[in-house]
């Protein structure tokens, strides 16, 4: 048995205004939900990182539950159980994210292309770390032999402490690299982007370039930490604009 999600083909204002409220809810539910002494922490503590996980979790569930409510075309009851065109409502969403076609190629081409992408700060890293080595070696040890192994552990083992610097807990690293990512591509990607391509009124480059903006204004209220945290309203101004053009850029470039 086999299902989909029959899309209707929903007006233009209805997709702005579910795109606009969804991103809004995204961002005053870490306001509203998260307590005003969890709001005080800072973000790498343990508290604060539940917390808001919990706030984008809840939304995300929102966006699952009321994509299909919206914007798929019929539904039935069966043994009064909700079921979406012949099956369940977990086959919608697994449509969404099209985890049906997995032994498809294209499925996995956009997302080479991106870790491809992510490898150049990784290389850069390592170029940073060679140019290091090379001019010390100029200084100290201008006739030294090369030691390519030795460099390639230092600059491994350099890294790893870095990261450990970083992150120093796995709370941290588990939002950044994993839950975050994951959320914001269900929230501002899967369910924002297909309503929009299904009225037809855009075309795919325009939709690429406008709806990510949603992405990268969800971005804007870092500005409120910034300001609390005591840095200048000039300086939080430029940071937040920074931050706004990089993740609309990148989100342009991930949707389209």
């Amino acid at each position: 048995m086999t299902a989909m999600c029959r899309h209707l083909k929903p007006n233009l204002i209805i997709c702005t205004l579910y795109a606009c409220l969804l991103s809004s809810f995204f961002v005053l539910n870490l306001y509203l939900f998260v307590p005003s002494r969890i709001q005080q922490l800072e973000r790498s503590d343990v508290r604060q990182i539940k917390w808001r996980a919990l706030s984008v979790l809840i939304t995300s569930i929102v966006a699952l539950i009321t994509y299909p409510l919206l914007f798929c075309e019929e539904w039935i009851l069966v043994d009064k159980i909700m079921i979406w065109n012949k099956d369940s409502l977990l086959y919608v969403i697994r449509h969404m994210w099209g985890l049906e076609r997995m032994n498809q190629a294209i499925t996995f081409l956009p997302c080479l292309h991106a870790a491809i992408l992510y490898s150049g700060s990784i290389v850069s890293s390592f170029l940073e770390d060679y140019i290091l080595y090379l001019r010390l070696k100029d200084r100290y040890y201008p006739h030294k032999q090369d030691d390519k192994i030795g460099l390639i552990k230092g600059a491994i083992k350099r890294r790893k402490q870095i990261i450990k610097e970083t992150f120093p807990n796995g709370w941290q690293s588990t939002r950044d690299f994993i839950f975050a990512p994951f959320t914001e591509e269900l929230i501002f990607r899967v369910c924002m982007i297909p309503p929009f391509l299904y009225n037809g009124q855009w075309s795919i480059i325009k939709i690429s370039w406008i709806v990510p903006m949603f992405f990268g204004l969800a971005h804007v209220h870092h500005a409120i930490t910034k300001l609390r945290d005591g840095m200048p309203v000039k300086g939080a101004a430029i940071v937040t604009m920074l931050q706004l053009s990089y993740t609309t850029l990148f989100g342009a470039y991930a949707s389209y």
